[in-house]
């Protein structure tokens, strides 16, 4: 499908986009040729729309979060960029449990967690990433992983469904997760 016909599409999702766009304006390490198209999108239902819409129209996409792990090519990118970014950033504290989204950055977040007297994720204060990318890899630091600290994640799977994985389900173990698997 042309970028043309996917961004007439996208006008009614809760997103934002850009067609033509260079990789070195939207990645961290600001290299990269040309995306054909960027995708931003607002809120959790405008992600579900967005993934159902690709799904049913078998369009390939790559989703990336704030890409501080990743290298584009100055080749460039033919399909649909998909990135989450700070409007799925969004934080809910209740007493000592938090709910938050996937786009925040990691250590605003760690700052957040600090300053409301919550410890245990004090490793994670320097990774330059996003939560989705750190839930992912089980990431963290001093040989520690944000996992063990996870009571139950919700996901987005390609068709556009949310599915709660309980912390036994996301298959914690260093620097991996089932979402690596895909299972």
């Amino acid at each position: 499908m042309k970028i043309s016909s996917i961004s007439k599409l996208l006008e009614d999702v809760d997103c934002n986009f850009r067609e033509d766009v260079l990789l070195s304006e939207v990645t961290r390490w600001k290299i990269g040729g040309v995306a054909k198209l960027v995708i931003e999108p607002k809120s959790v239902d405008g992600l579900s729309t967005l993934l159902q819409l690709f799904h049913s129209h078998n369009i390939p996409k790559l989703v990336v979060g704030s890409t501080s792990n990743l290298l584009f090519s100055d080749e460039g990118l033919d399909i649909p960029l998909i990135q989450i970014g700070s409007a799925l950033s969004n934080v809910t504290f209740k007493g000592n449990r938090v709910v938050c989204e996937s786009g925040i950055w990691v250590p605003g977040f760690a700052r957040m967690l600090a300053s409301k007297g919550l410890s245990g994720l004090e490793h994670i204060c320097g990774i330059p990433g996003t939560l989705g990318g750190l839930i992912y890899m089980n990431g963290g630091s001093q040989r520690k992983g944000i996992g063990s600290h996870i009571a139950n994640v919700t996901t987005i799977d390609d068709t556009g469904q949310l599915r709660v994985y309980s912390q036994a389900e996301c298959k914690f173990a260093y620097r991996a997760s089932v979402f690596q698997t895909k299972e």
